[in-house]
């Protein structure tokens, strides 16, 4: 009799290892299995009945210096000495080599001293930690020359500071201002003279003991940047200030922007949390290394666009994509490389989709002082060049037309107004500064009239900031000094706005006088499709960190949960009515905890589905199988055994069992529930209508509108529609929502019959950003 309760907690505890998410083993004395979990099965591909009774030395996938490492480290605990987490290798159940951390504890298991070990697979861990190292080697090159730009660019400090529109000044440790620019005299009134050298409180005596007081100390005491809006009166009006602090080695720089009434704060400076891998990845521009033989060691996925593939690149010579009539220029160069010298030029390259122009600048990458590879970054100029030698040719035809053509002076005019009127870029014309003609486009793009335009110096239009590089440009042309084809700057519009535009200019003649001929193209479409491509790239990084948080949590769960199991077993009669009450309020907050892990976890990883034919009855039933309906409720399936599909009916039944849960939870009272489908060209509709609550229009517009872990029940995080949603539209369908406030609600899945499934893979995530922050702020929440 008294094998059977030991019996019984043996299978309990193999149970309970059972539910570890790590792969786990219990080893006798003499170093035989004597328990695997599932995990530990599945990692190796070995099944029970190989392992069990078998010594773990007698293992095949284990290298003899992991045996080694297991086996003294066994002999340390079954002495009693503490052992540290540590470290082997295997041949996983694919054939490839993989990496574990290995945590052990000395136990009793069926009255004998055994040894309860649990790995933790660290291969990928590993694996992005060699990745990094490279990375950071690779990017070291690029840092390097970023730190000599911001070198050259100190002697530039203090113009920048007096030419810029916002308040500039900085503190010493002291809070005593160093020093104090001009729109800062020009908002308070007061002089750098009369500012320096004198503390906050002398100049603003009633900020002694305010938010902006402590602010500044705050930033000093933390030495961290720190941004805040404050109202403060300054010369009988009241403004608002947006206020940032930076901590110097000395005390304080702080800019301060004034924000009115009808223009709201711009976007506040976010530090970058890009990593070297990130900044090499998704640079705009083709990023190469190669090794002192010519062959490419690493390339960035800028280079797909041009029709490569990176992986076959890599190993070859860096001359197979470089037009021959280059090749001497190039080893020319290389060896000037070898020296430490920088390089720099322009080459035609050989691609997939044809010949591409490209400027370059390339570095050696050194060890130490050794000099072990180089780094080059391509700029495809193709566009430009061929912008260049047509503006050129332009130019050059336009002039001789004026020079040969005096007397149709008048009818010249007209021509050359007409061939630009409707072009599709901005062109005006200017004459000592001022503009004398502007295109449609030229108007369509600043928003203001010819008239308003003729005469108007084109300075006006600049935005100030890039007012010194256009004087600083047209100051070479005139002395006939090389300068960029094209270039970018602002401009400003007639409503304010500040618009991203390229530019090119040439000289030319305009009746019979010397002008400047100005093209503008509005980039603003293309900037924001930058802007987008690198904020959903960075989000990817961000769904792999939840991903990864939501699987370590589950370690502490189980821990909880084999506590709470042991106190119920051991003490279930002595802990009372009230100890049971709380160890049932822990195991339902573990499940609970447990389907959120669960729910985050398929949100993140990637989705693949396995289509098999079905029927519209068949996934219907296969939901309402899983599903306990109460009483007072009555479901009407009316599906029908019709047409045949293509669907991974796993997947589809998670989205179905989602939706008639929702259903049921919105009939709290009772009421029907009627399934229904449908065949309509070439899709299946499945239609669940129900006679619940219905939802608010409120309701109904967020849950439409994307508004992400919205839910309106008392528990649960909003997951439910979401998971739902990604399911059947990685099938090529998609799910619509119809409801009204107490007439209940009707949802329509709609699936084609033969979908062509889009595959998630490891870099595809469903995460959005409002999404991510919404985790964020239900986390705080809680």
């Amino acid at each position: 009799m008294q094998n059977k309760p030991r019996k019984s907690n043996e299978n309990n505890f193999i149970a309970l290892l059972n539910f570890i998410v790590d792969p786990a083993v219990i080893v006798d004395e003499k170093g035989k299995f004597r328990v695997v979990n599932d995990a530990f099965i599945d990692l190796t591909g070995l099944s029970k009945k190989e392992l069990i009774g078998t010594a773990f030395l007698d293992v095949r996938l284990l290298t003899a210096k992991s045996k080694a490492i297991l086996l003294k480290n066994l002999m340390k605990r079954m002495q009693g000495l503490p052992v540290e987490p540590y470290e082997i290798n295997f041949t996983g159940k694919t054939g490839k080599a993989r990496f574990a951390e290995v945590k052990a504890k000395k136990i009793d298991y069926a009255g004998h001293s055994a040894d309860l070990v649990i790995f933790r697979d660290i291969t990928r861990r590993k694996a992005n930690a060699r990745r990094l190292k490279e990375y950071s080697e690779k990017m070291e090159a690029l840092v390097n020359e970023k730190v000599k730009e911001v070198k050259e660019s100190e002697g530039r400090y203090r113009e920048l500071t007096e030419s810029i529109s916002d308040i500039f000044f900085a503190m010493d440790k002291n809070l005593r201002y160093t020093y104090w620019n001009k729109a800062s005299e020009k908002l308070t009134g007061i002089s750098a003279k009369d500012a320096i050298g004198k503390s906050l409180t002398e100049i603003f005596p009633d900020i002694k003991g305010t938010k902006v007081e402590q602010f500044y100390k705050k930033v000093l005491r933390t030495k961290q940047s720190q941004s805040f809006l404050n109202k403060y009166r300054v010369r009988d009006k009241d403004f608002v200030f947006e206020i940032s602090a930076y901590p110097t080695m000395d005390g304080l720089s702080v800019f301060v922007k004034g924000i009115t009434e009808h223009k709201k704060a711009e976007e506040a400076l976010k530090e970058s949390e890009e990593k070297y891998r990130n900044l090499f990845e998704n640079a705009r521009d083709v990023i190469i290394t190669f090794d002192l033989k010519g062959n490419l060691t690493s390339i960035n996925k800028a280079v797909e666009e041009y029709g490569f593939k990176k992986d076959k690149m890599i190993g070859k010579n860096l001359l197979k994509f470089v037009s021959k009539k280059y090749w001497p220029k190039l080893l020319k160069e290389l060896a000037s490389l070898i020296q430490g010298k920088l390089v720099e030029g322009e080459i035609e390259m050989i691609t997939p989709k044809g010949k591409m122009l490209a400027e370059y600048r390339s570095n050696p990458i050194r060890r130490g002082k050794k000099v072990v590879g180089f780094q080059t970054i391509l700029r495809d100029i193709t566009e430009r060049k061929a912008m260049e030698e047509k503006l050129k040719q332009y130019s050059g035809h336009l002039e001789e037309l004026i020079q040969k053509r005096t007397k149709e002076l008048l009818e010249s005019e007209k021509r050359y107004s007409v061939l630009v009127e409707e072009a599709n870029v901005g062109v005006a014309t200017l004459q000592d500064g001022k503009i004398v003609f502007a295109n449609k486009k030229g108007e369509e793009i600043v928003g203001y009239s010819k008239e308003e335009l003729f005469g108007l110096p084109f300075m006006k239009l600049v935005s100030e900031e890039y007012r010194q590089i256009v004087m600083e440009r047209y100051a070479q042309r005139i002395k006939g000094e090389s300068v960029p084809a094209t270039y970018e700057i602002e401009v400003n519009a007639k409503n304010g706005e500040h618009i991203p535009v390229e530019i090119s200019a040439a000289h030319i003649s305009y009746q019979g006088h010397p002008a400047d001929l100005i093209i503008v193209r509005d980039i603003r479409e293309k900037k924001r499709m930058e802007e987008q491509r690198s904020k959903l790239e960075r989000l990817a990084s961000i769904g792999e960190l939840a991903a990864m948080v939501g699987h370590d949590l589950r370690n502490p769960l189980t821990g909880i949960m084999g506590a709470a199991y042991y106190l119920k077993a051991k003490h279930g009669t002595e802990v009372g009515a009230k100890g049971k009450e709380m160890l049932e309020i822990i195991e339902n907050a573990i499940n609970y905890s447990n389907k959120i892990i669960n729910d985050l976890l398929e949100y993140s990883q990637d989705l693949k589905l396995k289509l098999t034919a079905t029927t519209p009855k068949a996934m219907v039933q296969s939901a309402l199988s899983l599903l306990e309906v109460p009483e007072k409720i009555q479901i009407i399936d009316a599906a029908k055994d019709k047409p045949t599909v293509k669907a991974d009916t796993e997947k589809i039944r998670k989205g179905f069992v989602n939706i008639i849960q929702n259903a049921i939870d919105a009939m709290p009272e009772g009421g029907t529930l009627t399934i229904k489908s449908r065949k309509v060209k070439g899709t299946l509709e499945i239609a669940f209508k129900d006679t619940g609550t219905g939802m608010s229009e409120e309701t109904l517009r967020k849950l439409k509108g994307g508004v992400p872990l919205f839910t309106t029940k008392s528990k649960g995080m909003g997951f439910g529609l979401p998971i739902c949603r990604r399911l059947v539209e990685a099938h090529g369908g998609k799910i619509s929502v119809e409801s009204m406030a107490g007439k209940g609600t009707t949802v329509t899945v709609t699936i084609p019959v033969n979908p062509e499934p889009v595959d998630e893979g490891e870099e595809k995530w469903i995460f959005s950003e409002s999404m991510l922050s919404a985790i964020t702020a239900a986390h705080r929440a809680r």
